[in-house]
């Protein structure tokens, strides 16, 4: 017979509070995922993606505005990516919907996010620790981070890494600083060495984002185009994901989506994707974890106990308050494997191996859900940001009035 997760996973307890804090609704994890299949033969990186072996990789889904279903209205143009890989390189074709292509960096190594911008976000080990960022924009100019791990959880970005060996290129279906025009679009192109990532094989899952920053607020001055005074900053970018992280903050890796290493050729078979187990209590840890920082950022302390963060523990997870702001979570899954996360997000994992062999002998498990996942996201305006992300926003805005470093924001403010 199969194991059955216990009922109380179909369900998300609030306990009454007095003094309850007005948290953030619950966003979902998405859960995106993408089979990223061989290339038949080393892809020559000159921005045509409309090339056969691409023709027969699969896009992802149109990117979505960063919030989710808190701003369910639709980017304003439309953007997608496709992947495929073989021994030395991760391949990467992202299609950007454009009628006023433009650009002013042309300089390696600045803030690219300045201008409008691709950006890739990938994490080998999943674990949010050591990530790359690089970001591009219409000129193929360049930037690469090393992240330690996220910025709203201290991490620190090394921004003179380079990822010896990249390939990319950008083609233009217009003309770039030409107002006078109307576009296409340009498309991006990328050969992203593993010798800079890290070991992959058939079946290897990482953790993978894209995300595009526009500015809309454009203007057409003297025949040049000019941000309009005023939005020159943080906050007034539009930021369109291929995952949406529920929060004006890209660096999310827990809620990136996943990419699995197929062993076919693109064209030559189908592949699923393979879930590992455990996947619910790690994404469980993340919600509470989630939950404790908006508690601690609105009352200035941290929570003692469940109660507090108006939850009950239908999971058993183990809470323990340590100082300074930190915190560690552990829970113990039905296959016997243990479940660590700190405030740092540091996930780890032990296997309790008599457990495990005695789960097995049952014949297996059948995949649980996340219970502290509602099936509600509760309400929020179409056109702006609620609760904990309005007031940090707010406060952003309020530290930093003028042209600033986002990631710096994010590290100091959190």
């Amino acid at each position: 017979m199969k194991f059955k997760i216990l009922s109380f996973l179909s369900f998300f307890f609030f306990v009454y509070s007095a003094n309850a804090v007005e948290f953030e609704p619950y966003f979902p994890f998405l859960n995106l995922s993408y089979i990223v299949y061989q290339a038949p033969q080393p892809i020559e990186i000159d921005g045509n993606i409309y090339t056969p072996e691409w023709e027969k990789a699969t896009w992802t889904e149109d990117f979505q505005d960063i919030r989710g279903e808190r701003h369910p209205e639709k980017p304003k143009y439309r953007t997608r990516a496709k992947m495929l890989w073989d021994r030395n390189y991760l391949y990467i074709a992202v299609e950007i919907e454009e009628p006023h292509i433009w650009a002013t960096i042309t300089e390696r190594d600045k803030v690219i996010y300045n201008d409008n911008d691709i950006e890739v976000f990938i994490d080998p080990t999943g674990n949010g620790k050591q990530y790359r960022e690089f970001e591009f924009n219409a000129f193929n100019s360049q930037w690469e981070l090393l992240l330690t791990s996220p910025p709203y959880r201290g991490g620190t970005s090394f921004t003179e890494w380079d990822c010896k060996g990249l390939k990319t290129a950008v083609k233009l279906y217009g003309t770039i600083n030409d107002p006078s025009d109307t576009d296409e679009k340009w498309t991006f192109e990328a050969a992203i060495p593993f010798s800079s990532l890290g070991f992959v094989r058939p079946g290897s899952q990482w953790r993978l984002n894209f995300s595009r920053v526009e500015w809309l607020k454009v203007i057409v001055e003297n025949g040049k185009y000019k941000k309009i005074e005023g939005t020159n900053r943080f906050g007034f970018e539009e930021n369109w994901l291929w995952a949406p992280t529920g929060a004006i903050d890209a660096h999310r890796p827990e809620r990136w989506g996943w990419i699995q290493f197929a062993g076919t050729i693109v064209g030559e078979g189908k592949e699923e994707f393979n879930w590992n187990n455990g996947h619910e209590y790690k994404e469980a840890l993340w919600t509470i974890s989630n939950r404790i920082q908006q508690y601690t950022f609105l009352t200035g302390k941290m929570p003692k106990t469940f109660e507090d963060l108006e939850l009950d523990n239908p999971m058993g997870i183990k809470y323990i308050p340590l100082e300074d702001k930190e915190f560690y979570l552990s829970v113990v899954s039905d296959m016997g494997t243990t479940y660590t996360l700190t405030n740092e997000g540091v996930m780890k994992s032990s296997i309790n191996r008599e457990k495990l062999k005695r789960m097995m002998e049952l014949g297996g498990r059948t995949p649980g859900v996340n219970p502290y996942a509602p099936n509600w996201l509760g309400t929020a305006p179409a056109d702006s940001i609620s609760g904990w992300y309005q007031k940090s926003l707010q406060m952003r805005r309020k530290m930093n009035p003028g042209p600033i470093d986002t990631l710096k924001v994010l590290r100091n403010f959190y």
